[in-house]
This record gives C-alpha cells, sequence and structure tokens, in this order.
C-alpha cells in the first residue's frame, strides 16, 4: 500500500517534529492528499508558506521555487515478512517562482504522471523492487530552492551552508532507525556524499567497501550488517557518461542478481579504467 501501514504515525512525526511548524494532524492530511491523488493523472497542488519551515533551515531572503518532498513508502499489509529496502536520492527540484512551498513526494510517484509517463525513468527501476521488498523513498535534503546572490542565480544543493546544517543528518538517521532497512540504496553523488557523511559522524555506523568499484558497501550498525548500493542518476546527461552506464549494469545487474548485466557493466568499468 502506498503510504500506508505501521511506520505512517512515525514518519508523521518525524515530518512534524523536525521538518514542518505543523501538528501531527496536518501532516496526516497532507499525506491523505497524496493517497487520494495515487490514481489520478495529476495532483491536488499542495503549497504552504514559508513560515511553516522548521526554523532550523536558514535560507536567503530571496529564495524562490521552493519545494518540499516528504519521503514516500510502498509496504505489503499482507506479506508481513518482506525485506526493506530504503532509497536516499535528491529530487526536490521546482521550477516555479513564487515564495511559497510546492509540496510534492520524491520521484513524484504519487500521482499517475509521475509512475507510468516515459518521462520518469525510476519508477521502471522501483516498481520491480516493491514486488520484492517494502520500499522507502526519501531525499537527502527534504528542501529545495533557488535564489539569487550577486545577480546570479543558485540552487540550495550547491550552497555549502544549507547543506551542512545538521537537521538534514537527523532527519536521514531518525528514518533509518524507524525503517531498520536491510538494504539501502544511494542514487546520485551528492546523495552519496551526505551518506558517507552522516556515516562519518556516527560513533556507531561503519561502511565498508566490498568491490573496486565502490558501487557495493556493507553498513555496519552494532551487529548488524546492510547492504549499500550506489546507483548513479539516471538522468538523460549522466546516460551519456561510458562510467555512468557501466556504474548501472553493474549496480542493477546486482539488485536484480542478473549477471549478464553485472558481467557486461564490470567490462564497461575496465575499459573505462584503461
Amino acid at each position: 500500500m502506498f503510504c500506508s501501514g505501521e511506520i505512517s504515525k512515525s514518519v508523521h512525526e518525524i515530518i512534524s517534529l523536525n521538518l514542518l511548524n505543523l501538528d501531527i494532524h496536518d501532516v496526516s492530511k497532507m499525506y491523505e492528499t497524496f493517497k487520494r491523488s495515487f490514481l489520478q493523472f495529476e495532483r491536488d497542488e499542495i503549497w504552504k508558506k514559508l513560515e511553516i519551515l522548521n526554523c532550523q533551515y536558514k535560507i536567503p531572503d530571496s529564495s524562490f521555487s521552493l519545494g518540499i518532498d516528504l519521503p514516500n513508502w510502498f509496504f505489503d499489509d499482507i506479506n508481513k515478512n518482506k525485506p526493506r529496502l530504503m532509497l536516499i536520492a535528491m529530487d526536490p527540484k521546482r521550477n516555479h517562482n513564487s515564495n511559497m512551498i510546492q509540496m510534492g513526494t520524491p520521484f513524484s510517484f504519487d500521482v499517475v504522471a509521475g509512475r507510468k509517463t516515459n518521462r520518469n525513468k525510476y519508477w521502471n527501476l522501483i516498481e520491480p523492487l516493491t514486488n520484492i521488498y517494502d520500499v522507502y523513498i526519501t531525499d537527502v535534503y527534504k528542501l529545495y530552492f533557488e535564489f539569487t546572490e550577486e545577480n546570479k542565480k543558485k540552487l540550495s544543493n550547491k550552497c555549502l551552508d544549507f547543506r551542512n546544517l545538521s537537521i538534514h543528518d537527523k532527519i536521514i538517521r531518525q528514518e533509518f532507525d524507524l525503517i531498520r532497512p536491510n538494504q539501502i540504496i544511494i542514487m546520485g553523488k551528492m546523495a552519496w556524499s551526505s551518506f558517507k557523511s552522516l556515516v562519518n559522524k556516527s560513533e556507531k555506523l561503519i561502511l565498508k567497501p566490498k568491490d573496486s568499484f565502490e558501487l557495493e558497501f556493507v553498513l555496519l550498525n552494532s551487529d548488524i550488517e546492510i547492504k549499500v548500493s550506489y546507483i548513479p542518476h539516471i538522468s538523460n546527461n549522466n546516460l551519456q557518461k561510458i562510467k555512468t552506464v557501466g556504474q548501472l549494469y553493474l549496480a542493477l545487474g546486482r539488485l536484480f542478481n542478473n549477471k549478464k548485466n553485472e558481467n557486461l557493466g564490470m567490462e564497461i568499468l575496465n575499459k573505462d579504467l584503461l
């Protein structure tokens, strides 16, 4: 089921306590809107005033194109024994000029247009995973904005002060502790960099590489081992790069236990290193 089940209340609490100045009831109402939109082609738009942001988020006065992507998840209500997969990405980009915040979910999976159109390659990756795992999807930075500085447009994910805010790590860690994933997928360099930073700051987490390509790792959490995979963003620009194509074949081959794709990825990457 989409955004339903036993973790719902805890996710709403994480959002209410750390991200938004809204009580749990108001957060739950937004998720009800997402669930209604799940079978619709377009979303019932949700816009919020800037004042709903938690005070720990410091953003420039000139900010615009603001957006927040709230986590979404696909959990099986019947089979309670599925392993859990946590996907961490960075996707909240917006294209509006308002100083209000446009609410959504990562990759717009909460609407048919976000899942079934050719423009969204991510659903082609996630949908088969939902048959194997309970899948939880979140953004490393829940907030996106653009701003002007010295007459130049800049992006929040390029702003070091914003990226270094401790609230990002705090939320991801709370999500991690709630989901207790058996496997983690990190999508994109920015999300990967942030995840490694979170691990480095922790006294309980240790990340160890399993291959020379640095695409597969083991995360040690006390006495528990969690498989961690890095996958590059599936953007059109990225897919023009030979190394990215090789990484995708290798990572997805391992993820779906497809030796043919795994070997092809290794062959591409080995040639790229020559």
